[in-house]
């Protein structure tokens, strides 16, 4: 019987927010945060772009993640995720591919990680990777915005789900 082995990969997660967007870079093996964070700016194709292209050719992904647009639940959001995605695409032409991943798969993941909610989600992921404990959004009310700093939660998330490790 052949075992196949997975080749360690560098993964560039990005969820994009209403100003900007959140990323991390997941390494597989070992599992580990190679770096995370916002980057706040306009949403144009010159002003994103330039901070992805910094973003590749600073951490030399191997593959790039990002939720699939199809799957979105709400239309601002999937033209967001439209426009993020064409972008993507055109700045990682010739660095590496990029996995497109339903949105109810990151959900699963969260589930493995025993998360039904944002704020849960994010408490799971901090405890995983305590690095990130001090970006940990606070508890927010109903009536207020969801903090940007959630996109790092999203993002890693989509990472563990395209990496095949949710719940490690």
């Amino acid at each position: 019987m052949k075992v196949r082995r997975t080749l360690p990969q560098r993964i560039l997660a990005i969820d994009p927010i209403s100003r900007g967007f959140g990323f991390v870079v997941l390494e597989t093996e070992p599992m580990q945060l190679v770096d995370w964070g916002t980057v706040a700016g306009q949403r144009t194709a010159e002003s994103l772009g330039h901070a992805i292209m910094d973003l590749v050719a600073r951490l030399q992904p191997t593959l790039a993640v990002l939720e699939d647009p199809k799957s979105a639940r709400s239309k601002p959001r999937r033209t967001a995720l439209n426009e993020t995605r064409d972008l993507v695409t055109r700045v990682l032409r010739r660095h590496c591919p990029l996995h497109l991943v339903v949105a109810r798969m990151r959900t699963g993941t969260a589930r493995a990680l025993g998360a039904r909610t944002k704020p849960q989600l994010a408490e799971r992921l901090s405890a995983r990777f305590p690095e990130l404990s001090a970006k940990t959004p606070p508890h927010r009310q109903p009536w207020q915005s969801e903090d940007t700093r959630t996109a790092i939660f999203d993002a890693l998330a989509l990472a563990l789900t395209a990496g095949g490790d949710p719940g490690r």
